[in-house]
This record gives structure tokens, C-alpha cells and sequence, in this order.
């Protein structure tokens, strides 16, 4: 609802986000899963902002609750960077629907490339740890700073702390910016040259966020199905 609201769009909540899921499932068919996915509110908890935490339960509790009536599987919650916003966005979703949920934070490598942290400063462990606690069954990673090879180190991070399943989605590389546009320029033969060390490093979904296309799904899940 926040988001739409920058659009004055907010009226159109339910009718967008079912609409969103039809569609989904009608490309999916009945044999294949449909994930209703929730991206960050664009809005900052306190301290940093202007938003307590119970009100950001209410905002994911609704928009989790609307993606379940539409009918999908499993609720994604993504691209999260502060471990108030996905621990809010976790307890919502399980208190508001019965579906497992995934939460998924975007990391970038610190300055040194010693860690990896979110833009709000947290760290791998962290976010692992809110996640869990507020009864996400999947926890991972996607977007961020970082390319498919830097998402093996995060996903080792992440199986040292949880057994919990681990999805994964790494964007085409890094972005970088040509003639002011961001441009993702990892081929799928590129990345599929990492996807088996991702699931050696204990990765049980994967996928691809920003900059991937067919080709690279369809490359990906060609690796992952030998």
C-alpha cells in the first residue's frame, strides 16, 4: 500500500496484486508453484524513520493476506535491508496467512571485501537470525551489490547458522552504468559456470533477480536438473 501510495495508486491494492497472481498462474499452470512476492516497503523503521514496527506488521500482514486469497503457494519476501523491516514482514506473513514463507535480504561486500552487509548495515547472521526467529522456513539472498560467485560466499555464511532451506537469486552480475542506464552484462553461460557450486555450498532454491532473463533461468535449471 505504501508504495502505491507514492503513485496514488493505493485504491487499486487488491485489484492489482490478484490480478498479478491470476496471471501468474495462469503461465504457470496447476503443475507448477506461484510465489506471491513482497519487496521492501520503501519506507524506514525507526529509529532511522518515521514508521513504528507494529506499523509495518499491519502493511505486510494486508498485502500477504491479499496474495494468499488470490492463491499463491508461498509468499517471498525480498530484497529486505533492515533486520526490523524483515523480521515486521515475516511475523505478518505467517500471522496472516498460513503459507511458508521465504525471506530474502540484498547484501553488498563492505568497502575491504571482507563481509558482506545489507545497505542498512546488517550482516548475513543477522538477518538470518530475524528470520528464523519470526518463523520463516526458507531464509536466502537476491539483488544486491554482488555477483553469483560472491552469492557461494553468502550462502556458506548462511548454512553455517541454519539448517533451513536456502534460495538463492543473484542478479547478471554486477550493475554498471552506459550512456546513464544500469545494465547487467553476466551471460547465463557465465553464470551457470557457478550454479553447481552454489548448491554445494548448500543452496536449495535458485533463481535470478536483475538482468536475468529466460535464457538464463532456463540455462540455470538445466545445470541443476543433471
Amino acid at each position: 500500500r505504501w508504495s502505491l501510495a507514492h503513485h496514488g495508486r493505493e485504491e487499486g491494492l487488491n485489484r492489482l496484486n490478484s490480478a498479478a497472481v491470476e496471471i501468474a498462474r495462469d503461465a504457470a499452470g496447476e503443475s507448477n508453484f506461484v510465489a506471491g512476492d513482497i519487496g521492501p516497503t520503501g519506507e524506514l523503521p525507526l529509529p532511522y524513520g518515521t514508521k513504528g514496527e507494529e506499523e509495518f506488521v499491519a502493511i505486510f500482514a494486508e498485502q500477504a493476506k491479499i496474495l494468499a486469497t488470490a492463491g499463491v503457494d508461498v509468499l517471498f519476501i525480498e530484497t529486505q535491508t533492515a533486520v526490523e523491516e524483515l523480521g515486521a514482514a515475516v511475523r505478518a506473513a505467517k500471522k496472516a496467512t498460513e503459507l511458508p514463507v521465504c525471506a530474502s535480504a540484498s547484501y553488498s561486500p563492505t568497502a575491504d571485501g571482507s563481509d558482506y552487509r545489507t545497505m542498512m548495515g546488517a550482516g548475513v547472521e543477522i538477518l538470518v537470525e530475524a528470520a528464523v526467529s519470526n518463523g520463516a522456513e526458507i531464509v536466502g539472498a537476491n539483488c544486491g551489490d554482488v555477483d553469483i560467485r560472491g552469492m557461494v560466499e553468502i550462502v556458506k555464511r548462511i548454512r553455517q547458522v541454519t539448517d533451513r532451506f536456502i534460495l538463492i537469486e543473484p542478479n547478471a552480475g554486477r550493475p554498471v552504468i552506459e550512456g546513464g542506464e544500469t545494465k547487467y552484462l553476466q551471460t547465463p553461460e557465465q553464470m551457470v559456470e557457478h550454479v553447481q557450486a552454489l548448491m554445494d555450498a548448500g543452496a536449495n532454491i535458485i533463481g535470478g533477480c536483475c538482468g536475468t532473463t529466460p535464457e538464463h533461468i532456463a540455462a540455470m535449471a538445466a545445470v541443476i536438473k543433471c
